[in-house]
């Protein structure tokens, strides 16, 4: 594999931002011979168009030569080194603690933020090369921001979770994607293709999970006793009904929960 990192670190000294740190990494990264296994409904599908000349075909055990459907009998499906992988992205990364700006007799707060950009997640095989971002398996975007104010034994915590939207398939496009009238030549031309479907493209979920922690006891040494109250998917954000699997990968599909418990550290 060829990777290639480039970084920048920026520390701030000036008065209102003590405390801030920000970095920006970019990564780009070609792996060849990625162990892959074949899939079966690909393996098949292809031989069954191509036959004998198929790429696959030595994978492919028939009743007898020269038969195709219905005597194949066996699939070999191995580990083979046979794909290629191609991304590059960034990393962001922003920090800001103890900011200076809160009266000391308010306590601290500190914000953290983590994203990730991806550019391209190509997967190349013997047959096909299919790039996955936008997908549910990998969005252009992921964003987190972690509030977090303490006041004595007290501390609060607000975390916002964010991708960008998805779309349901790679190889068919969407009417939604048409970008032209509903009943216009264009719109009925796509919607009468076989590689057409109703909808494609999926907004990004957005959640807010909240937390409180109280420390009935603590020492420096970081032994202590705490108990704690979740609050996840806080404004009880519903998912699309999505006619896939699509959605149990990316949406919360429970909706707003609690959970408490007791920890400790001795």
């Amino acid at each position: 594999s060829n990777t290639t990192t480039v970084g920048i670190v920026l520390t701030p000294d000036w008065d209102l931002l003590e405390g801030m740190t920000g970095s920006v990494d970019y990564y780009h990264v070609q792996l060849s011979k990625a162990i892959s296994t074949l899939s079966s409904t690909i393996l098949l599908n292809d031989y069954f168009q191509n036959g004998a000349s198929s790429v696959y075909a030595p994978f492919v055990v028939c009743c007898s030569a020269g038969t195709l459907s219905p005597g194949v009998t066996f699939l070999n499906v191995p580990e083979l080194n046979l794909n290629r992988i191609l991304t590059d992205g960034a990393n962001f990364e922003f920090d800001y603690n103890d900011m200076p700006f809160v009266p000391d007799n308010m306590g601290t707060l500190s914000l953290r933020a983590l994203g990730n950009w991806v550019d391209q997640l190509k997967t190349a095989t013997l047959t096909s090369t299919v790039n996955s971002v936008d997908t549910s398996s990998q969005p252009r975007m992921n964003w987190s921001f972690t509030l977090t104010h303490l006041i004595g034994n007290f501390q609060t915590t607000l975390l916002a979770t964010y991708k960008t939207p998805i779309k349901d398939s790679t190889t068919l496009t969407g009417l939604d994607q048409c970008g032209c009238a509903v009943g216009s030549a264009a719109y009925n031309t796509l919607a009468a293709s076989g590689t057409s479907i109703s909808r494609n493209i999926w907004p990004g979920p957005l959640y807010f999970d909240l937390s409180f922690a109280y420390d009935v006891y603590g020492r420096k040494d970081d032994k202590k006793l705490q108990l704690y109250v979740n609050i996840n998917n806080v404004m009880n954000k519903q998912p699309p009904i999505i006619g896939s699997s699509l959605g149990g990968v990316v949406y919360d599909l429970i909706g707003r929960n609690f959970r408490t418990g007791v920890r400790f550290a001795f």
